[in-house]
């Protein structure tokens, strides 16, 4: 598991949210 600063994993869990639920 590469190492990430707090922006780089916050965006990704936001991506992540986004592409779970379509109607975002």
């Amino acid at each position: 598991m590469r190492n990430m600063t707090y922006a780089e994993a916050l965006r990704e869990a936001i991506l992540n949210e986004m592409r779970r639920d379509p109607t975002v």
